[in-house]
């Protein structure tokens, strides 16, 4: 008989009465059932924590209270310290996962070693539970690692990790990434093996007005672009915080800054050609789409009257040919 490992599930809450019920029962139902599930509940003042008491009877659960708000970091950290499962799986209070993300998600890692980290797609909803969206994300490696140096691509309530990696290389959610510390903390886990989202909808994300995206956008925006910066600098590209801003809204389809886009998409494009060089050959999806939309950022106009929009867009075609995306 096959022992299932441990999975520690952390969530980390504060004031989410009206969905944490929901929640939590998502999880204590999983059809995969050696779990523990670790609650912080950061100073609520709602009853949140006195719905979370209704599941006691649970002895899977565990509940740690701080008496006032000391942050999600604080809380995610404790969660962390506290957790003894072989993996470990983030759930959002506020968010419902399928009865059997867990067993799926703990399949794929113990068939692939080699994996670290595990996220998976999600449908949207609204306050109401009524569907309003179907983001899909890239699913293989090659193309999760070069998307994760310049945004968050997984959807984080939807990820399982290895928590002898987090142990081993100290990894944990920071400070100075405030509103991003999950941005953060996926970007370095990644750097120490291989990244995975399987292609089915394991997690229903709620959306309403008091997501952090919305809430925080600002702080998540600027703690976004320095790590961003980060990872840029390892790949041997030191650039100013201005322009990586710049080059995440390209690729996020949120603005173009017509007097930086030749220098923009020059550097962009130099990313590309040092990733592929140091990653080997791959089918890039990720990578082929963002060559495909290069040459609108650049404008048909200015590649056909100006000399070095033209000279980019040759070498934009010509690795898009080297990948396969185009022919002769």
């Amino acid at each position: 008989m096959t022992i299932e490992p441990l999975v520690s599930v952390i969530t980390t809450v504060r004031n989410c009465e009206k969905f944490i019920g929901e929640a939590v029962g998502s999880i204590l139902h999983q059809t995969y059932k050696n779990l523990e599930y670790i609650i912080v509940d950061d100073g609520s003042t709602d009853k949140t924590r006195e719905i979370i008491n209704q599941f006691h009877g649970d002895r899977r659960l565990r509940l740690i209270s701080f008496e006032k708000n000391l942050g999600r970091v604080t809380s995610l950290n404790t969660a962390l310290a506290e957790s003894k499962g072989k993996y470990i799986a983030i759930h959002d209070a506020d968010d419902v996962s399928m009865p059997e993300r867990i067993k799926k998600q703990v399949a794929f890692l113990e068939k692939n070693p080699e994996y670290v980290l595990i996220g998976s797609n999600i449908v949207e909803i609204d306050t109401h539970g009524n569907q309003v969206g179907n983001p899909r994300k890239p699913t293989e490696n090659a193309d999760l690692q070069f998307s994760i140096m310049l945004k968050c691509t997984l959807a984080n309530p939807s990820t399982m990790f290895r928590k002898s990696v987090c142990d081993e290389h100290k990894i944990r959610y920071e400070k100075r990434f405030i509103h991003a510390e999950d941005f953060g903390f996926i970007s370095r886990l990644a750097g120490y093996g291989k990244v995975h989202n399987l292609d089915e909808i394991l997690l229903e994300y709620r959306r309403h007005p008091n997501n952090n995206s919305k809430v925080n956008f600002s702080e998540l925006d600027s703690s976004s672009t320095e790590i961003a910066r980060l990872n840029l600098w390892h790949l041997g590209l030191h650039l100013e915080s201005s322009q990586v801003k710049r080059i995440r809204a390209l690729i996020s389809s949120k603005g173009i800054s017509k007097d930086h886009v030749l220098e923009d998409v020059s550097v962009l494009l130099k990313a590309i050609e040092i990733y592929i060089k140091k990653n080997g050959e791959h089918k890039y999806k990720e990578i082929e789409s963002i060559l495909l939309r290069m040459p609108n950022w650049l404008g048909r106009k200015n590649i056909l009257l100006k000399s070095s929009y033209k000279s980019l867009n040759t070498k934009i075609r010509q690795l898009r040919k080297e990948l396969g995306g185009i022919e002769g």
